[in-house]
């Protein structure tokens, strides 16, 4: 996760240096850097697309592959295969409801409705209180005002200390917040409110341009002098040393691996202040 402060950014340096090819519903890359910090020094793995993935979003195309590149230098991974606009909206749209958990269980038989639902109420006070002892640390918490969750499902993990505030989530899935939190479900209505607060949890791992949609996206939303909460999974990604992959393109298409993937990010949004703690998985 990272706490900042908002000022004036520089120009984004997301490099990709490569050949972009359209095919369908997504993009892939055909990189020799990494797409993080610029290096070089990158290994490339075969991988593989999950069925349930190939099927809601690239409409069962088996032509659809892609490899995994790891990044020596920061410990950054992600897949070529880059889902553009429209094969995020088919594999999110009606997020964790009942027509992805049927269809999902099918290829994944393990994806009951009970293991769908402990999704997203894992640790729940944990979590609450944990966003809680940061802020009592970076912030005066009665100067916040107006609290975004950004992604943020029923907006359970807010902690306890801003239910006094004007609290959102920004959720496009069908599910409906908890009492006293208003969803929104429009990005210009999002940029009507300047938020003190936003949280973003888990959310980076599965953007196709995690640098880019901070910048473009996320941070005009926020308040000058406002806090932005990140939180990211540490998920390994298993490669033998043959050159296979045996972790496939699921929901999650980059991996920041360690603690240098994470800083990489704030050097190239130009982070004034950061605090990094991974949420493990």
């Amino acid at each position: 996760m990272i706490i900042l402060n908002k000022r004036i950014l520089k120009s984004c340096i997301f490099g990709v240096f490569a050949i972009l090819i359209s095919v369908g519903v997504y993009i892939k890359y055909f990189t020799s850097r990494c797409i993080l910090c610029n290096s070089h020094s990158i290994k490339r793995y075969g991988a593989y697309v999950y069925p349930f993935v190939l099927d809601r979003a690239f409409n069962n195309d088996k032509n659809v592959k892609t490899d995994i590149l790891y990044c020596r230098k920061c410990d950054f991974s992600f897949f070529e295969l880059r889902p553009d606009n429209t094969a995020m909206a088919k594999l999110y749209k009606d997020y964790r409801g009942v027509e992805y958990q049927k269809l999902r269980q099918m290829y994944e038989p393990e994806y009951t409705e009970k293991f769908n639902f402990d999704l997203g109420h894992a640790a729940i006070k944990e979590r609450k209180e944990h966003v809680g002892k940061i802020l009592n640390k970076v912030c005066d918490i009665s100067k916040i005002k107006n609290v975004l969750d950004y992604g943020g499902d029923e907006g359970q993990f807010m902690p306890d200390e801003l239910s006094d505030c004007n609290r959102c989530v920004y959720e496009i899935s069908n599910i409906n917040p908890l009492p006293g939190i208003k969803k929104i479900t429009s990005y210009d209505e999002l940029l009507k409110q300047e938020w003190d607060f936003m949280m973003l949890c888990h959310v980076l791992e599965h953007v196709s341009d995690p640098a880019g949609f901070l910048k473009n996206e996320v941070l005009p939303l926020l308040k000058r002098g406002g806090i932005l909460y990140i939180e990211v999974p540490v998920q390994p990604v298993y490669c033998s040393m043959d050159g296979v992959c045996t972790t496939g393109l699921h929901e999650h298409i980059n991996f920041f691996l360690k603690k240098p993937s994470r800083e990489y990010l704030q050097k190239i949004m130009s982070l004034k202040y950061s605090t990094l703690r991974p949420q493990m998985v």
